[in-house]
């Protein structure tokens, strides 16, 4: 249900903010779920993350995705093949412990 709330937020700050969809790639919410049309190329600092959360591709959102979430609430789409993706989500991980 958390997920659906920050999707709803998501949208609607896509629909007052439209420039914001070309200068970083966010998650956007489609029929089926979230979705990432674009990766971010430059490493997210750890200390500025709060979470992750694994998209798989499906018929209309093509690519296999890492979802990060700031903790500013800001859903950004990491390519999983990566390193620095990898390495987000392992020390992610530890932090968990």
């Amino acid at each position: 249900m958390q997920w659906l709330h920050m999707a709803l937020a998501l949208v609607l700050s896509l629909t007052l903010c439209p420039q914001q969809l070309s200068a970083v790639p966010l998650a956007i919410a489609t029929s089926s779920g979230l979705c990432c049309q674009q990766h971010i190329r430059k490493p997210l600092p750890l200390s500025r993350l709060r979470g992750y959360r694994l998209l798989s591709a499906t018929y209309d959102c093509t690519h296999d995705s890492i979802i990060f979430e700031t903790k500013k609430k800001k859903l950004l789409c990491g390519d999983p093949r990566q390193q620095w993706v990898q390495d987000r989500i392992q020390q992610l991980d530890s932090m968990r412990l």
